[in-house]
């Protein structure tokens, strides 16, 4: 089987590949820029852009969208994560939670589409806001370098090879592989 994955992150690509071809599942790389609707509800903004995306391949496909949530704010920053990252940086997002609890959680949600169906697969990776930016700069997601996951002594950025164990993106492509697992059998 064969699924295009509509991204223009090489990296996110990269992640998915190594995960679904060791469970047979071919992925291939579709870079193209999606309309991405304007609200709160991260599986609004999934569902929109698989199907914006399956309406032009007319091919099974995934698309995704990871948000940073802080937990004494409710859904924020959320699906505006790209923004306030871009807008406060790290060290805005820092100053943010100076003095108030720090516990954050990334959410990646993983949509499959094709001719007959839709599916969302959620992944979660809680954890806590550092208290401060370490060097290591990640360009695609610059927060990565101020979120440290649950059982982690290290920020996403600064882990490496050790990431995969704490990526919200891999816990919803392992949900995708095994339910497209279930479907090939």
């Amino acid at each position: 089987m064969e699924i295009l994955f509509v991204t223009s992150n090489q990296s996110k690509f990269k992640e998915a590949e190594c995960l679904l071809e060791k469970n047979n599942i071919a992925i291939k790389q579709i870079p193209m820029i999606l309309q991405e609707i304007q609200t709160t509800e991260q599986e609004s903004i999934v569902l929109s852009k698989a199907k914006q995306a399956f309406a032009l391949l007319k091919k099974p496909l995934i698309v995704d969208d990871t948000c940073l949530y802080l937990e004494q704010f409710s859904n924020f920053p959320g699906t505006l994560t790209k923004q306030v990252a871009s807008d406060l940086g790290c060290k805005g997002i820092l100053k943010l939670v100076e003095k108030k609890s720090r516990k954050a959680y990334f959410k990646t949600l993983v949509c499959y589409v094709d001719e007959n169906e839709t599916k969302i697969f959620e992944g979660i990776t809680h954890g806590n806001i550092s208290k401060q930016a370490n060097e290591i700069k990640d360009q695609k997601m610059p927060i990565n370098s101020i979120f440290i996951p649950k059982g982690a002594k290290k920020t996403n950025s600064e882990l490496n090879e050790k990431k995969e164990k704490f990526s919200h993106r891999i816990k919803a492509l392992k949900k995708l592989s095994e339910y497209l697992g279930e479907r090939i059998v």
